[in-house]
């Protein structure tokens, strides 16, 4: 894992991840077996991924996110798929853990607030086009389209 996350359980004994993730770092630890599971059974919509596979060089993403968190547990492999299928590299996605008080102990860039988990910003260009929070409205992809569109 990068920076040396925190780990720890709460009170329901669920595993919970503060600072700074990669997906590589998901990847290896197997208690996430919602993660490999989400990703691997995921089948984005090919329309809304055109628009996002023609601009990946200018996309980049912050999450906060909960590994304690259902949201988290839907949304993310989803996203981090369609991220793979557009081709965007993992250094244009950075990854929050927080615990239930929304801590990150630190990690989340300065300026970033949030209240629900996950929080999903998206920036074309490195600017800040929109953000997906808890669920998307409609998919991850066409909501990310979408916001393509508007930018």
């Amino acid at each position: 894992m990068s920076q040396n996350p925190e780990i720890s359980f709460d009170s329901k004994g669920n595993r919970i991840i503060k600072g700074k993730l990669t997906e590589d770092s998901l990847k290896n630890m197997e208690y996430y077996s919602w993660y490999l599971r989400g990703k691997t059974d995921y089948n984005p919509a090919k329309r809304p991924m055109k628009k996002i596979t023609a601009v990946k060089d200018s996309l980049s993403f912050v999450v906060i996110m909960g590994t304690w968190c259902s949201d988290t547990k839907e949304q993310l492999p989803k996203l981090l798929k369609i991220i793979d299928k557009a081709g965007i590299p993992q250094s244009a996605v950075q990854l929050f853990g927080v615990d239930r008080e929304k801590d990150s102990n630190g990690t989340v860039p300065a300026g970033i607030t949030y209240t629900l988990i996950p929080t999903v910003l998206v920036y074309f260009n490195g600017r800040l086009i929109g953000t997906i929070v808890e669920a998307p409205k409609r998919s991850i992809e066409s909501d990310l389209a979408k916001m393509l569109s508007n930018k």
